[in-house]
């Protein structure tokens, strides 16, 4: 069990360090400030549209935290099955 959370936490460290460095690299960030101010418009509220697609992402988070929260009623009741309550 400790070999496969080593295993992970470098595989996560390695893939931070990785996309973070190919992100910062100069040359992908030429158009950043151009992108930035075309997509400022869209997220302070000058665009209409997407009434669906916010819709959509909100369904998204409550579907992600329900499920969450499923799972870790779940868990409690299998550690609750398992406790010696002290009587019989």
């Amino acid at each position: 069990m400790a070999a496969w959370l080593g295993f992970t936490c470098r595989v996560a460290v390695l893939t931070g360090l990785v996309f973070g460095l190919a992100h910062g690299a100069p040359g992908n960030t030429a158009g950043t400030g151009r992108d930035l101010k075309h997509q400022a418009g869209h997220v302070v509220g000058g665009h209409r549209r997407g009434g669906l697609r916010k819709f959509l992402g909100g369904g998204a988070r409550s579907l992600s935290c329900f499920s969450d929260g499923a799972g870790l009623f779940i868990q409690s009741l299998r550690n609750l099955r398992e406790l010696n309550p002290g009587f019989t």
